[in-house]
Order: C-alpha cells, then structure tokens, then sequence
C-alpha cells in the first residue's frame, strides 16, 4: 500500500493504475485484481471488471460504490476498508 496515498502508481498487467483493489468472489478462491484510475468513470471500471471476469451485473453498484469510496480514502490517505497488516481494500461479492 506504499504506492498508494503518495501519488505513486500501481503495476498490474504491465500497465500504471492508481488503485488496484482486490475483490472477493468466494470463499477458498483468489481474489481478482480490480485496477483503477482516478481519472476513470467508476462505473465504467466496474463494469469492465464484471465483464472481463464473467460476474453478475447486479453487483455494478456495489463494485462502483466500493471503487469510489476507496479510491477518495486511499487518496485522502484515511481508510477504514483497508487491511491494517497488508494494506489490501476487499470487496465480497459472493452470489
């Protein structure tokens, strides 16, 4: 989480983000990587995000909620979502 609230980007892909969140799908299954730019429509990420990895539509707002609050907190360098030990922001979205 250093890169994140000191202005400095993330990797993921080969490409600079400034947030790449980690989400949740289900117990015993890893997490998928959300990346996010400040500059993003957080329900255009969202929604590519569900997309890309096949996830029910019903969650756009949730996943665009998580994104936008996060994404302030993290930017503000305040979080209350955030993992004390890793950093890490998690949204579950379990069907």
């Amino acid at each position: 989480m250093d890169a994140v609230g000191q202005n400095r980007k993330q990797l993921h892909n080969g490409v600079e983000y400034d947030h790449v969140f980690d989400i949740d799908v289900g117990e015993g299954l890893p997490a998928l990587k959300l990346p996010f730019n400040v500059t993003e429509n957080p329900y255009t990420a969202a929604q590519a995000f569900l997309v890309k990895h096949d996830l029910p539509q019903e969650y756009l707002d949730q996943v665009a909620d998580f994104i936008t609050k996060n994404a302030r907190a993290v930017g503000q360098g305040t979080s209350s979502a955030g993992d004390p030990l890793t950093g890490r922001f998690h949204v579950i979205i379990v069907p």
